[in-house]
């Protein structure tokens, strides 16, 4: 099982991002748009919308509210989405990898709103598998990824590192600007 991520037990430090990287965030957004709505159709057609929006679309909510004619919203569908507790329960995750990783220090590093980013932790039951958890909240540091602040702040040997992440825009310009080595995961659908 992930033949590909095999090489990282080399590192003493890996270093990962959360959403798509620890577990996919399609199916925490499929769980919390049918919550939302009331209805796992809309859940899914929501879902569908997303993935086919640019990345980082902030409009997704009002399109879909005003072409589904749905009477909600925004701002109440922003909060119900930030405050969500999510349960991810059926997700794809790299957890059964992790516990492979036993003579690496683990660290997760992640752009996000805090209170949601801890609780998909909470969720996935992520908390005593790394050493230090940096949630970069974009409502409390401008130091958001690609910035590698967050990095220098583990401190710890850039030569003994690796970043693991999704996103070439973000996370591998972290990496890059960390100057450490970098693992692109993406889930296979």
């Amino acid at each position: 099982m992930y033949k590909e991520l095999e090489h990282l037990k080399n590192y003493p430090n890996i270093i990962f991002d959360l959403d798509n990287t620890i577990y996919e965030q399609k199916d925490f957004d499929y769980e919390v748009y049918s919550q939302l709505f009331g209805s796992p159709l809309l859940g899914k057609k929501l879902l569908d919308y997303k993935q086919t929006a640019p990345y980082g679309y902030t409009k997704l909510f009002n399109d879909f509210l005003e072409s589904e004619n749905i009477d909600k919203s925004v701002k109440e569908c922003v909060e119900f989405y930030r405050s969500y507790e999510p349960k991810l329960k059926d997700t794809a995750s790299l957890l059964p990898f992790l516990s492979t990783l036993k003579s690496s220090n683990l660290y997760l590093i992640s752009n996000g709103y805090k209170k949601l980013q801890l609780a998909k932790i909470k969720a996935l039951k992520l908390s005593n598998i790394f050493k230090k958890i940096i949630i970069l909240d974009p409502l409390e540091t401008t130091k958001l990824k690609p910035n590698p602040q967050a990095f220098f702040d583990l401190n710890i040997r850039k030569k003994d590192s690796i970043y693991v992440g999704d996103n070439l825009s973000i996370d591998k310009e972290f990496a890059k600007n960390a100057k450490i080595d970098f693992c692109n995961f993406q889930f296979i659908n």
